[in-house]
């Protein structure tokens, strides 16, 4: 099968770990795939990199690439054996284009807009009307990352049985626990992603510091860049017991994140965050964390497990942290964490995800 995928994510994009694993497993199945991007991935992938052109200006980022996009497509001859993947901010530019001249184009919403910035806002328009062109049979198909933003995309989309799932999957060869001892009076910490104010990042060092004041020699490290680094690093430079560092590449990652106890969901109970499939949660337990994180649908997984992931109410979340890891006292934590790496195993990893794409794409 021919795969053309249009995205708007850059490859330096944490989200784009998403993309690179779906790329990376469909590539590794035999399917010929073309990915169409600003500042798209190295030159050595096994799969072809177009780059697209982009405006700097601010609200016209997507606009620009849909046009480059389409002075693109313009030359693509229809294929009974091929496929075009639009990223939902490129789908009003370019779905009913592509459907008129007989393409079959698929929708990829790997997330309604999460800047609640007025551009944030604005965009949500885009997105109601990407879904509401599903519904018309402009795109034959449509992906989202879990339940609720199913049942979300299903407001817009009528034809549900047309709404398939692709959730955040996770390398489970790369993402590892190594063998380490787990003391529950100086857990280690640890959070990576975007460091934005709107993902509830600034409530961890107080989390941190409220376990330091009862008598836990608790540690924190945050791993990402965003609008919240200023404050946190000042915060940072404080206290010992406290480090930021920047971005990593998958691996460090990995390493990192093996090396730490507990991993953190601060994202809050909104509506863009019930709707995620976050795949921080999926690394964590991969590399054998405990998770501790806010209650809402976004965090759950559709097995909640006891014991080694502990999600809270947003208002008691720096309360309940410390009475959870003393109830722990009395656990075997290492075979919690062996269990939070078994389910990632059988329940997260990438080849499931891929799977249910790939079924959608061989479909007549």
């Amino acid at each position: 099968m021919k795969l053309i995928w249009a995205s708007v994510r850059k490859a330096s994009d944490l989200c784009s770990t998403t993309t690179f694993s779906l790329l990376e497993g469909l590539s590794q199945r035999g399917h010929e795939i073309t990915f169409l991007s600003p500042k798209p991935f190295d030159e050595n992938t096994p799969w072809t990199n177009i780059e697209l052109q982009q405006s700097t200006v601010k609200g016209f980022h997507a606009s620009s690439l849909a046009a480059s996009a389409r002075d693109w497509f313009k030359a693509l001859p229809v294929d009974v054996n091929q496929c075009i993947i639009i990223d939902w901010p490129l789908a009003s530019k370019l779905g009913a284009h592509l459907n008129k001249f007989g393409h079959r184009v698929l929708l990829m919403d790997r997330s309604p807009p999460a800047d609640p910035s007025i551009f944030g806002k604005l965009q949500w328009r885009h997105w109601k009307r990407a879904w509401s062109m599903v519904d018309r049979g402009v795109f034959s198909d449509g992906f989202v990352v879990s339940e609720a933003h199913a049942s979300f995309a299903g407001k817009y989309c009528r034809r549900r049985n047309c709404i398939h799932i692709l959730p955040a999957g996770v390398d489970t060869e790369l993402f590892q626990p190594i063998s380490k001892p787990t003391d529950l009076e100086a857990p280690s910490f640890v959070y990576h992603g975007r460091l934005d104010k709107h993902r509830g990042v600034l409530a961890l060092p107080l989390l941190v510091q409220q376990l330091r004041t009862s008598g836990k020699k608790a540690t924190l490290t945050l791993i990402g860049e965003g609008d919240a680094v200023r404050g946190l690093q000042n915060i940072a430079d404080n206290n010992s017991w406290f480090s930021i560092i920047e971005t990593l590449k998958k691996e460090e990652l990995a390493n990192q994140l093996a090396n730490h106890d507990i991993g953190l969901l601060p994202m809050p109970d909104s509506t863009v965050w019930r709707l995620a499939s976050p795949l921080k949660r999926s690394e964590y337990l991969s590399s054998g964390l405990l998770v501790y994180g806010i209650q809402h649908a976004g965090n759950q997984l559709s097995e909640q497990e006891e014991g080694w992931m502990k999600l809270v109410d947003r208002s008691i979340f720096h309360d309940a942290c410390e009475p959870w890891i003393d109830s722990l006292a009395n656990v075997d934590v290492s075979q919690l964490r062996n269990d939070a790496r078994s389910y990632a195993l059988k329940k997260l990893n990438w080849n499931i995800t891929v799977d249910v794409i790939e079924q959608l794409l061989v479909k007549n």
